[in-house]
């Protein structure tokens, strides 16, 4: 077995990323479209936050002493990411708790409010 770029994939690997996929198939809907360039990038490469532990991303609210710290480091892991829009995009869509690609609850709050009042203006 092989990936993409044809360097060899152990075993072990190819089940790790089996089991990624098929969480993040669990994870996301699979009608939105950035859900879909997630998955498609996940079939054949690694993402970056399979390989922390994902408590990083989740903080337990304002309360959480190490919130500041867990999400710069958090973010920092999805700077890189390819995919890091199409994953901030998915949450931003489904409302979804912790970070992701990148943004924190607060900013995708934000943005949320930012395009109704767009749509408003519009209409």
């Amino acid at each position: 077995m092989s990936s993409v770029d044809d360097t060899p994939v152990t075993l072990l690997e190819a089940e790790q990323t089996d089991r990624l996929n098929k969480a993040l198939a669990t994870l996301i809907k699979p009608r939105s479209a950035a859900a879909q360039v997630v998955l498609r990038y996940a079939r054949h490469h690694e993402l970056a936050c399979s390989r922390v532990n994902p408590e990083w991303f989740f903080v337990n609210g304002p309360a959480d002493p190490d919130r500041r710290e867990k999400w710069a480091f958090a973010q920092g892991i999805c700077a890189s990411c390819p995919v890091r829009r199409a994953c901030a995009d998915w949450a931003l869509e489904d409302n979804e708790r912790g970070l992701w690609g990148g943004t924190t609850e607060g900013e995708r709050d934000r943005e949320r409010a930012r395009r109704k009042s767009a749509r408003r203006d519009v209409a």
